[in-house]
């Protein structure tokens, strides 16, 4: 199973709970990744990403993945997003499949 990075120790989304996490404004060096929970077959899963100005802010959405489908072990990598270069300092997301998992990770440089 992979081990996500948890670049602040937090999941922006883990089985049907969102978190709120400082992530944005890092000019592009974080990627979003989604990870499976458990094996099954996802069928149109999809995980948004929000951002607000501040923690418990109001939040807009700032990416959104296609649609995930198909058969998946736990610790799959299912997708990975980046953010915007404007992105707001406060993230989280929502998912259509409460199966996920969802963090951050670096982008090398």
């Amino acid at each position: 199973m992979n081990e996500p990075i948890k670049v602040y120790g937090e999941d922006l989304y883990n089985g049907g709970t969102s978190e709120e996490v400082i992530g944005g404004g890092t000019m592009q060096a974080l990627v979003v990744n989604i990870f499976a929970t458990k094996t099954k077959s996802y069928s149109a899963a999809t995980v948004t990403v929000k951002a607000a100005d501040a923690k418990g802010g109001s939040y807009e959405d700032v990416v959104t993945s296609k649609e995930i489908s198909g058969s998946y072990n736990e610790g799959d990598l299912l997708a990975s997003l980046s953010l915007p270069v404007d992105a707001k300092n406060w993230l989280k997301a929502e998912s259509t499949d409460t199966d996920v998992r969802v963090t951050l990770g670096y982008l090398p440089r």
